[in-house]
C-alpha cells in the first residue's frame, strides 16, 4: 500500500511527529485513484493485515505439529494489533452476502496452513481426529475471541481468567489435537 506521497505506511508511521492517528491528509480522491473504490481499498487493507499476520506468526511444517504453540503465538498477535481481529469482524457484518475481499489471496494463504497441518498429520505429528480446516478454523477463532468479545472475557472468567488466556487457549489447544 502507498500513502500519498510515495511512502508506504510502515514509512508514514516513521515519520517525526507522526503518533499513529489521524493518519497523514489524503484527499478521498487520490486514495480512490490508487486504489479504485471502496471494496478494493478494503481488499487491499484485509490482504496487507493478513500478510503482516502471516509473517509475524508463519504456519511452517515444523510449528504445523505443535499447534497449541502456534495457537498462543496467534493469540500473542492479537494482543498486540486487534485491529485485524476487527477488520474481519467489520467485513463479515457488513460483506457476508458479497464477494469475498481479495478472495483468491487470501484463500492461497490459508491453502498454504492447510497443507502444512495435513503434512503434520501424515507424519504422525499431529491428531488426525479433525481434518486440517476444521483445526485451522477452531485455532483462528479460539485464538481470535478473546479479542473479539473481551466483555465476555470479564464477566464469564473474571480478571484471572482474563490474565490467564493465553494459558487457557494453549491448553484447550493442546486437548482439541491430544
Amino acid at each position: 500500500m502507498n500513502g500519498g506521497s510515495g511512502s508506504s505506511p510502515t514509512t508514514a508511521r516513521r515519520r517525526p511527529g507522526w503518533i499513529g492517528w489521524p493518519p497523514p491528509r489524503a484527499s478521498t480522491r487520490r486514495i480512490y485513484q490508487y486504489f479504485g473504490n471502496k471494496e478494493q481499498l478494503f481488499a487491499a487493507v484485509l490482504t496487507w493485515a493478513l500478510k503482516q499476520l502471516a509473517e509475524a506468526v508463519p504456519l511452517d511444517d515444523a510449528l504445523a505439529g505443535d499447534l497449541p504453540e502456534y495457537a498462543g503465538r496467534v493469540y500473542d498477535y492479537h494482543r498486540e494489533h486487534p485491529q485485524f481481529i476487527r477488520l474481519l469482524h467489520w467485513e463479515g457484518l457488513h460483506r457476508a452476502a458479497g464477494p469475498i475481499a481479495a478472495g483468491e489471496e487470501r484463500g492461497a494463504h490459508y491453502a498454504s496452513k492447510l497443507a502444512a497441518l495435513a503434512a503434520a498429520q501424515k507424519a504422525g505429528a499431529l491428531n488426525a481426529d479433525f481434518a486440517p480446516s476444521e483445526l485451522l478454523h477452531a485455532v483462528i477463532a479460539l485464538a481470535g475471541w478473546w479479542y473479539a468479545t473481551p466483555q465476555l472475557v470479564h464477566m464469564i472468567m473474571g480478571q484471572d481468567g482474563a490474565d490467564n488466556a493465553r494459558d487457557t487457549l494453549v491448553r484447550l489447544v493442546a486437548k482439541i489435537v491430544a
